[in-house]
C-alpha cells in the first residue's frame, strides 16, 4: 500500500487535472488511487466531480452520497447539488432520503431539496409553488420542505437593509399577482439590535419598533411596484437558551436579551403589518418552550428550525392563505 504522502501527491495531481478541465484523465488517475485506497474520501469526492463533468451523473451522485454519508462536508458540493437537480425528482428524492438527517449541514442542499419536492408535486399533479417566500437562511429552513412554497434565498440579508433597499420582485423572479411571505430579522436580533441600542442610549424594544415601521413601509412600496396580491411577514425565530457562540452565526448580547429583542420585533411587526394590511405569520407554538426560547429538539442545533419539522408552519400558511390549489 502506498504511503499517505504519495497518495496526497497523486490526489494533488488529479485535482490539477480537474482544474485544467482534463476530466477523463482525472477520472483515470482517481480510479488508480481508489483501487489502492477505496476509503480515501477526498479522492472519492474528486472522482465524483470528474464524473459529473463527464456527464456520468449516476456515478457522480453515488460517489457524493457515499462521501456525505460519512462526512457531512460532502454535502457542500456544487456538483452534487446540480447533479441532483438534473435527475428525475423521484430518483433525486431516493438519493436524498437517507441523507436527510445530515442535510442541516448544507442550506444549499435544503433549498435544492425543496426544488425537488416541488418538481415531484408537479409531476404528480399536486398543488405546489403558489406562495413566494423571500428572505434569509430561515426562508430556506422554514419553508423549503413545504411544496407550496417557492423559496428565494437572498443570503444573509438583514431587515434593516430591506428598509433602505426595498425588494425588487421582478429582479428576484416573482411575477405580478403573487402571494408573498418575507423572512427577515433574525440576523438583526442576533447581531445588531442590542449593540445599536447600547450605542444610541436607547432600548432594543424602541429600535425594534422603528425597524418594524420602516420595514412595513418598504414592503408596501414593494407590493405596489410589484403588484403583489397578498403579503405576510414571517415571525422571527428566537434563540436557543443555551446556544453556544458559533463563528458561522455570530451573536451580540445574552440569550435573554436576544430572545427579548426577537419578541419585541415580532410584536412590532405584527402591529405595523396589521395597520398596513400585511399579515403576520406565526410559525407555531410547537417550536418554543414556555420561556420563549427556541426548543433545541425543534432546531438544527444552531439558529434555525429543523427543516424536517415544518408541519406547523404549513398549517399556519393554510390558515392565512387557504389550502393550496392545483396550478393550471
Amino acid at each position: 500500500m502506498a504511503d499517505q504522502a504519495n497518495l496526497d501527491a497523486r490526489l494533488a495531481r488529479a485535482r490539477q487535472l480537474l482544474t485544467d478541465a482534463r476530466f477523463e484523465a482525472a477520472a483515470e488517475a482517481l480510479d488508480s488511487l481508489l483501487a489502492e485506497r477505496p476509503d480515501f474520501l477526498q479522492a472519492r469526492y474528486e472522482w465524483g466531480v470528474a464524473h459529473y463533468h463527464l456527464g456520468r451523473l449516476d456515478a457522480a451522485i453515488e460517489a457524493f452520497a457515499a462521501v456525505a454519508a460519512i462526512n457531512s462536508a460532502g454535502l457542500q458540493s456544487d456538483e452534487f447539488y446540480h447533479a441532483l437537480q438534473a435527475l428525475p425528482a423521484h430518483q433525486a428524492l431516493a438519493v436524498l432520503h437517507p441523507l436527510l438527517p445530515k442535510l442541516s449541514a448544507s442550506l444549499k442542499l435544503i433549498e435544492g431539496y425543496g426544488r425537488i419536492l416541488r418538481r415531484a408535486a408537479a409531476a404528480a399533479n399536486l398543488p405546489h409553488s403558489d406562495i413566494e417566500v423571500i428572505g434569509d437562511s430561515h426562508a430556506v429552513s422554514n419553508f423549503s420542505s413545504i411544496s407550496r412554497c417557492r423559496v428565494h434565498w437572498l443570503g444573509p440579508r438583514t431587515m434593516y437593509r430591506i428598509t433602505r433597499e426595498p425588494l425588487d420582485l421582478a429582479a428576484i423572479g416573482v411575477a405580478p399577482g403573487a402571494r408573498i411571505v418575507t423572512v427577515f430579522g433574525e440576523i438583526d436580533c442576533r447581531c445588531h439590535l442590542i449593540s445599536k441600542a447600547r450605542e444610541m442610549g436607547t432600548t432594543a424594544a424602541a429600535l425594534a419598533q422603528s425597524l418594524a415601521d420602516a420595514f412595513v413601509r418598504s414592503l408596501q412600496q414593494t407590493a405596489e411596484q410589484g403588484r403583489a396580491t397578498q403579503m405576510a411577514i414571517a415571525a422571527i425565530v428566537p434563540p436557543q437558551r443555551a446556544f453556544t457562540n458559533d463563528p458561522a452565526y455570530p451573536t451580540f448580547g445574552s440569550s435573554a436579551e436576544r430572545r427579548d429583542a426577537a419578541m419585541s420585533l415580532n410584536r412590532a411587526l405584527a402591529d405595523a403589518g396589521r395597520r398596513a394590511g400585511i399579515g403576520f405569520l406565526e410559525l407555531g407554538a410547537a417550536y418554543y418552550g414556555a420561556d420563549g426560547y427556541l426548543d433545541p429538539t425543534q432546531s438544527d442545533g444552531h439558529v434555525h428550525i429543523d427543516f424536517r419539522l415544518t408541519a406547523p408552519i404549513a398549517e399556519s400558511l393554510d390558515a392565512m392563505f387557504g389550502p393550496a390549489a392545483r396550478r393550471r
